[in-house]
């Protein structure tokens, strides 16, 4: 209190944003070829290795019989991290 008196000048400012919701420019989507025991997906993922794994697991597929291509994101914002979209195709 004693500094800010000893100054002078106080300046107070009050700001007020709204809650924006951080939406993807794209739905979660994805498209999976399975095929003679490997599967090959498209998707627009940011944890591709994470994704990888976790269809060879659900598959019961050898890790190197899948193939995960990634495709463009258009803004994730973390959301495309998680491969649950990826797994239900």
């Amino acid at each position: 209190a004693a500094l800010f008196a000893k100054d002078g000048d106080i300046v107070e400012a009050e700001y007020y944003l709204p809650h924006l919701a951080q939406a993807p420019m794209e739905p979660p989507v994805s498209t999976a070829w399975y095929k003679d025991g490997a599967c090959e997906v498209w998707a627009p993922t940011q944890a591709p290795q994470v994704t990888r794994e976790r269809i060879a697991e659900r598959l019961k597929l050898p890790f190197d019989k899948v193939t995960v291509n990634v495709t463009l994101l258009g803004g994730g914002f973390g959301r495309k991290s998680k491969p649950d979209f990826v797994l239900e195709a």
